[in-house]
């Protein structure tokens, strides 16, 4: 059912598209979206609406917004603390997360690649001729260049 709650997305189906993410367990939801490109995913989201109250739309939207803001929201909808479905999403966020300085900036080049925007990144070390410093706090990502320079909170 993952693939197909893809491809429904894909064809911009959506209310097919909740209607299968609505039958898969929590890991397979942060999965099937996560493997919806970001700009999709978020059309997908603002497009919810016909489809309230035919599915579990609040714990649909918590999983997109763990997959388009890569971070646990503050709040849970409905029983998805009690049953283990915030500790499934915090498990595939850690995983998602790599542990060197150079998966996460693979990880950006990778997205780059695909036309993805990254819009920030905290504490990526940098290390180039150009740049040989670690930023410390917020660096810009723009579509092809990484800033060295803090970027103005």
């Amino acid at each position: 059912m993952k693939d197909q709650t893809v491809a429904a997305a894909r064809r911009r189906d959506f209310g097919n598209a909740y209607v299968l993410a609505n039958g898969l367990a929590m890991d397979e939801l942060l999965g099937a979206l996560a493997a919806i490109e970001t700009p999709l995913l978020a059309d997908m989201k603002a497009q919810s609406g016909p489809s309230t109250g035919k599915v579990d739309m609040p714990r649909i939207q918590y999983a997109m917004q763990v997959v388009l803001t890569r971070s646990i929201p503050t709040l849970a909808p409905g029983d998805l603390t009690a049953t283990g479905q915030v500790n499934v999403a915090r498990t595939y966020l850690r995983a998602q997360v790599g542990t060197t300085d150079a998966t996460k900036l693979a990880a950006i080049v990778r997205a780059l690649d695909e036309g993805r925007l990254i819009g920030e990144m905290n504490d990526v070390k940098v290390s180039s001729d150009r740049c040989p410093r670690t930023v410390n706090g917020p660096a810009r990502v723009a579509t092809s260049v990484i800033s060295c320079e803090p970027h103005p909170s």
